[in-house]
């Protein structure tokens, strides 16, 4: 049982460490999402603006050098560059929903972890309660010392201490009333 608890510990230290790295790729994606709208809504006015102008002119039958500038740098390979950037775009908003699943994923996985963990803790101290129940009934005084017993021995004397017990609800009582 012993070997299966740190198992279960390792895993849940995995995967503490892998929802760190997902959460850091999640904001960082976020981040470069945001940069992004940014620039695309910068390039959609800047369209806008190119269009507005080339409306003013054919209205106006005048021609500028700010219009005629522009123009020339939207050219045929600009707006072949825009359709390769939207299609950039949505790759990303792809790989940024399919990023968010596994995050999702892997925080469902470290809940249902840390409930089998606190699971098998109160099981543990279950076992050391019998333990400690049959050695005080037996005739023969089994004295089990080593590092198990005496840190269950440890849990289980704070587990049965009304002092402690009274701390701790008190001070989840506090942290409720924040």
């Amino acid at each position: 049982m012993q070997a299966d608890n740190s198992t279960l510990r390792l895993e849940v230290h995995n995967y503490r460490n892998q929802v760190a790295a997902l959460e850091t790729e999640v904001q960082y994606s976020k981040n470069d999402q945001e940069e992004k709208a940014v620039l695309i809504k910068q390039l959609e006015q800047d369209l806008s603006q190119l269009q507005a102008h080339r409306v003013r002119e054919d209205a106006d039958g005048e021609s500028s050098q700010v219009v005629e500038s522009v123009t020339n740098t939207f050219t045929e390979d600009s707006v072949d560059m825009l359709a390769i950037v939207t299609s950039q775009r949505e790759r990303f908003k792809a790989k940024n929903q399919m990023l968010e699943t596994d995050f999702q994923q892997l925080k469902s996985s470290y809940a249902v972890l840390q409930q089998d963990n606190t699971t098998l803790r109160t099981d543990n101290m279950k076992l050391y309660e019998r333990i400690k129940f049959l050695q005080t009934m037996s005739t023969s005084n089994l004295n089990l010392d080593d590092d198990v017993t005496s840190k269950y021995s440890s849990q289980y004397e704070a587990h049965i201490d009304p002092f402690s017990d009274f701390n701790r609800k008190e001070r989840q009582r506090k942290y409720v009333n924040l």
